[in-house]
């Protein structure tokens, strides 16, 4: 198995040990991993079988599952733009922001949620008082639960200064979670997610 070298991880290794074990009805696998200067890693596997056994598999099967399991989070922001914005401005803006969120923000947001969060950053002036929101409530979040994000330009929001203004609407601030998005000419947006209370 070839996998981008910047992406092997012991995890990808394990996720593809269990596939070709659940796959082949393996015992025992054995592996040997090569890295070089070329910008892929292989992954050598030999999957022992029990004796007499006969496997029946479907190779483009396993190569479909392989593919999801060697797929990152970016690979799944870039079709999101693809399908969002077409093919010229879904690419503009991967290469925009293609390596621009934080493993933080990665782990919490799905991509196609980052990319509404783009369309909100594409808004925004280049400097430091131009502003975006968006108040949404998520599908699975319980009643009286609102989500609102705000993003600034190059420094963050001092919680000093948007706390009492959301308060004084009535909502109580549950959670603040910033993001920092540093784009790739070097600008960077903070994001702040508050979770919040309405009465």
């Amino acid at each position: 198995v070839y996998v981008p070298r910047d992406r092997f991880t012991t995890e990808m290794r394990l996720s593809i040990q269990d596939l070709l074990a659940r796959y082949l009805g393996g015992e025992d696998i054995e592996f040997d991993v090569r890295v070089s200067e070329s910008v892929l890693a292989r992954l050598y596997l030999i999957v022992r079988v029990p004796p007499g056994s006969q496997v029946d598999f479907d190779v483009s099967e396993i190569e479909a599952r392989l593919r999801e399991i060697t797929r990152d989070w970016r690979d799944d922001l870039r079709d999101a733009l693809l399908d969002r914005c077409g093919e010229e401005r879904g690419l503009s803006l991967y290469r925009r922001y293609g390596d621009a969120f934080s493993a933080d923000y990665r782990e919490h947001y799905v991509p196609e949620i980052a990319v509404y969060d783009i369309e909100q950053m594409e808004t925004l002036a280049d400097d430091e008082n131009s502003l975006a929101m968006s108040l949404y409530r998520p599908l699975e979040a319980r009643d009286g639960l609102l989500q609102f994000k705000m993003f600034h330009a190059e420094r963050p929001i001092s919680l000093s200064d948007a706390l009492p203004m959301l308060e004084n609407m009535g909502l109580r601030v549950e959670e603040e979670r910033p993001s920092e998005i540093r784009r790739v000419d070097g600008t960077c947006v903070w994001m702040h997610d508050f979770s919040m209370k309405y009465s």
